[in-house]
This record gives C-alpha cells, sequence and structure tokens, in this order.
C-alpha cells in the first residue's frame, strides 16, 4: 500500500510529481515502442493513483492558521489555586501518537513541508495577526510566549494531527500541549497547554548511601535539588535526576471559528487570540490529460 501525505504542502508535491512521471512515461512510450506494454502497464497503475489522490484533493479546502499565545503579567492567579487540574501528561515526540511539528522561522526557511507531519511557518509580513502579536508584544503586562501561522488543506469532518507545543522558556519555565484543528460544519481551534516549572528530584542510589559515612543526610535527600546540587557528580545520587510539573497553570479551551473571524481565549494566567481564513491552494494541480 502506497504512503499518502497527510500535510497539504506535502501532499501538493506529491500529486504534482505523479503528474511529471505520467508526462515522462508517455514520452518513454513514443520514443521505445517495443517496451509499450510495460510502460502502459506502468502508466495504468500511476493514472490509478494519480486519479484517487486528485479526487481526494477536490474534496479538501485550504487555510491559513494562526495564532498567538501569551502570558498575563500581571494577572489575578489567586482563583487558580482552587482550580482542580487534571492529570499531567508530558508529551513527547516518543509518544506512541502521531503529532505534527512546527518550525519557526529563522530555524526553518522554507515554505514548503519536508515530510507530511512538517507545518512550515508562513512569512510574518503575510499574518493576520501580526499587529496583534506587535502589540502585545509592546504591552508590559503581557509576555508572549510563541506565535505560530502555517497553511494546511483539510477535507469534510475531518481534524488535524495535534500540533505540539514543547517550548522551554527563562528562569526554568517551560511550555507543553497541542493545538488541533477540526473541520465540522465549522472549523475548530482545540488548544491545551500548560505552563509549569520542572522542580527537579535526585534519583538515588540507596546502596552507595548506607555505604557512605559523613555524607548526604537522609532529610537532604528528600529535598529538591538546587542547581549546584542538580549539577554534582555524588554517588549518591546515581547521577540521575526526575522532575515534577510544580506551578502549573493549563489553558484548555475549544473554539467554533467563522472564516477570518479572530477569537480571544481568556485565562486568568495565559491568553490566546486564534484565527483561521479560507485560502486558495498554494499549488495548482492541473495538467494536461495523457
Amino acid at each position: 500500500m502506497s504512503h499518502r501525505p497527510r500535510n497539504g504542502l506535502f501532499r501538493a508535491n506529491y500529486l504534482q510529481g505523479n503528474k511529471i512521471a505520467l508526462t515522462m512515461l508517455s514520452n518513454t512510450c513514443l520514443a521505445q515502442p517495443r517496451l509499450t506494454v510495460l510502460i502502459f502497464f506502468c502508466l495504468a497503475i500511476f493514472n490509478a493513483q494519480a486519479q484517487e489522490d486528485e479526487n481526494l484533493a477536490e474534496t479538501q479546502d485550504w487555510y491559513q492558521i494562526e495564532y498567538v499565545l501569551f502570558e498575563h503579567k500581571t494577572g489575578d492567579r489567586h482563583e487558580l489555586r482552587y482550580e482542580s487540574l487534571p492529570h499531567f501528561h508530558y508529551r513527547t515526540p516518543e509518544d506512541n501518537r502521531r503529532y505534527q511539528y512546527y518550525f519557526p522561522q529563522p530555524y526553518f526557511q522554507s515554505r514548503n513541508a519536508l515530510v507530511d507531519n512538517h507545518l512550515a511557518p508562513v512569512n510574518r509580513e503575510e499574518t493576520e495577526l501580526s499587529d496583534a502579536h506587535q502589540r502585545l508584544a509592546r504591552d508590559r503586562r503581557t509576555d508572549v510566549l510563541h506565535f505560530r501561522a502555517w497553511q494546511q488543506a483539510l477535507g469534510n469532518d475531518s481534524q488535524s494531527l495535534p500540533m505540539m507545543i514543547d517550548q522551554g522558556l527563562e528562569n526554568g519555565w517551560h511550555l507543553n500541549g497541542t493545538v488541533t484543528i477540526r473541520r465540522e460544519r465549522y472549523l475548530h481551534f482545540d488548544i491545551d497547554v500548560s505552563l509549569f516549572r520542572k522542580q527537579w528530584f535526585p534519583e538515588i542510589d540507596w546502596f552507595n548511601w548506607v555505604r557512605q559515612t559523613g555524607g548526604i543526610r537522609l532529610d537532604q535527600l528528600l529535598l529538591p535539588l538546587n542547581e549546584n546540587q542538580a549539577n554534582q557528580d555524588d554517588p549518591v545520587l546515581a547521577n540521575k535526576r526526575s522532575w515534577l510539573a510544580v506551578e502549573r497553570v493549563q489553558l484548555q479551551d475549544s473554539r467554533r471559528i467563522k472564516d477570518g473571524e479572530r477569537h480571544y481565549v481568556d485565562h486568568p494566567a495565559l491568553g490566546v487570540i486564534a484565527t483561521i481564513r479560507k485560502i486558495e491552494s498554494p499549488f495548482s494541480l492541473e495538467y494536461a490529460p495523457l
């Protein structure tokens, strides 16, 4: 079974390649009469696959998705003390679940996706939320965590793979979660992201601790590590560390977005401005029939 790319930009390149291959095979057939049977057999296979992919592409529409995620520096988080948070699942690429990945500029300059689960960034000057991003960046009451903008094809009653968010921030803070786009009667923007600080703890080698005399006391082993302890080479600490997410706040919301609308997701600690608009396909899929 052939692999069918899910990402829109990658799929468009994939379809374009199939059509070029069909034209090349046709020219070869005219130049090499003896290979006619073999060539037409290959043409039938390529044409059937290209037609299937073409039908799938016709049921999809292209969209540009943008959002700005920011933190309220002066927000009142007192009410969050009584918030009951669900179990925290730290998302990593090693999870069994498939994710999409966004590589922002300047790390990735091309607008074409490299693989089927890669989202290529849109140039800042071509985005709808660049003005909102600039105002939030200048405002002393907010701290912009990141700004994402990409283009993607979605079929009817479908949803994208979750886009993973895994970002280290200043002073030991971390951001982890997902953004998913669903297309039903309307488009839906689903976000589930946690902001937290990593508190490190030692993984104790109890055998070495029993053998050691005059070393680390038992009560000290039960305390979090400071920066110096976390980097020291001690046989009792087994040179390993584990961590817990502390001071965690979670933003989990879903918004139904009509074409071109801007939505603001409010939260005592975090905020999101999101928009989705329908666009023309960035690739022309028309080609002359054989």
